[in-house]
């Protein structure tokens, strides 16, 4: 199923112009070495919608999507007024969309299957703790790329394997990691099935985005989590354990990651 909507504030047609300063990909990965300041878990929680607003601004994206944006899109209305873009909220679910604010435009569909009435249609698009519920990566790239405009940019913002309650997470069944999710972290947002499909930091992350077709690939590990704030012999264990791969560089135990991609 899939619809667009119009949103109160925006029209319903995506910019048609091209991205026009974005030329070769030593400025995507130019963008990345002085933007992303550090490799710690917090700096990528905290950060995150900076580092989009300066893609955005950078890159003079004019038509943005939100993957699985939902109930809780990236940006405020006065955020997004100062964007001067039209702004399209995505999400798999139409009840989601239907708790998210008036102002977005609304694009309801599975991103492994996007209509093809907006192929090619956005400069930026970009996900937060989405691609780890998507149970075929491989498909959701190849619409983003499909979506994106010659140029365009992607940023997906995810979890990684192989950090230790994100494996536990994979391996448990659905009922028992619900219980766990809200032992270590209880939030108030609903829970959905955890496959980590294509989430890591590592080249197996880039070779398979090589594969989808992108032409320049860059990807910034982080390390370190809080879910074991609350356990003092866990959360000792878990600080001496991500010195040790930060310092190390070991993308195989990051814990999060920013994967930037350009059509």
């Amino acid at each position: 199923m899939s619809y667009l909507t119009q949103g109160r504030f925006g029209g319903l047609v995506c910019g048609s112009s091209e991205m026009s300063n974005v030329s070769t990909g030593s400025l995507l990965g130019k963008f990345v070495n002085k933007t992303v300041l550090s490799n710690d878990f917090q700096w990528a929680w905290q950060n995150y919608k900076q580092v989009v607003l300066t893609l955005q601004k950078e890159f003079g994206c004019k038509s943005l999507m939100e993957i699985g944006g939902g109930r809780s899109p990236l940006f405020d209305y006065s955020e997004y007024r100062n964007l001067n873009t039209f702004y399209t909220l995505n999400d798999i679910s139409p009840k989601e969309l239907a708790l998210a604010p008036a102002w977005p435009l609304k694009a309801c569909f599975d991103i492994c299957s996007p209509p093809s009435t907006i192929e090619s249609s956005y400069d930026l698009i970009f996900s937060k703790m989405v691609f780890e519920h998507i149970p075929n990566a491989a498909k959701a790239y190849q619409a983003v790329y499909r979506l994106l405009k010659p140029g365009g940019i992607a940023l997906s913002f995810f979890p990684t394997l192989y950090c230790l309650p994100f494996v536990l997470n994979y391996l448990s069944p659905e009922r028992l990691s619900s219980k766990l999710q809200r032992l270590f972290d209880p939030r108030p947002d609903p829970k959905f099935p955890a496959y980590y499909h294509w989430c890591r930091s590592s080249d197996y992350l880039k070779q398979n985005l090589k594969t989808v077709g992108f032409r320049y690939i860059e990807v910034s590990p982080f390390y370190g989590h809080a879910y074991y704030r609350s356990i003092p012999f866990l959360r000792t264990t878990e600080r001496h354990w991500t010195r040790m791969a930060r310092g190390r560089n070991l993308t195989i135990l990051s814990s999060f990651a920013y994967a930037f991609v350009q059509r």
